[in-house]
């Protein structure tokens, strides 16, 4: 799929560790078609990386490697998309007020609760 110049499509998708249906999750991808694409739970053993770094080109997508640490998430990339850098921040815990002094999770907002 083409897309014109500066315009780039950002997904985020939750795979479970690679419990569920891989071709249902290849299929989901591919039909999206994303430059960038965020997991969340992806197997993060120490051996995982060869998994990982397959589904990425099942998806016709690169993946950067590296550690992801006590994290699951991780990032791929079309090869229309130049990373430059990744990195991770740990969040606030459900609950708690972020240094944006926004509540996360189940917290009423006071911004927009009126």
């Amino acid at each position: 799929m083409t897309r014109p110049a500066g315009v780039v499509r950002v997904a985020s998708y939750n795979i479970h560790a690679l419990k569920d249906d891989r071709a249902a999750l290849r299929r989901v991808v591919l039909a999206i078609s994303p430059d960038v694409l965020l997991l969340q739970e992806v197997p993060r053993h120490p051996f995982s990386s060869h998994r990982i770094a397959a589904l990425a080109a099942g998806f016709g997508l690169t993946w950067s490697g590296g550690s992801r640490g006590g994290t699951s998430t991780t990032a791929m990339t079309s090869l229309r998309v130049d990373q430059l850098a990744a990195w991770r921040e740990s969040l606030p815990t459900p609950g708690s007020v972020s240094r944006a002094g926004t509540p996360r999770s189940g917290s009423p907002c006071p911004a927009t609760d009126r």
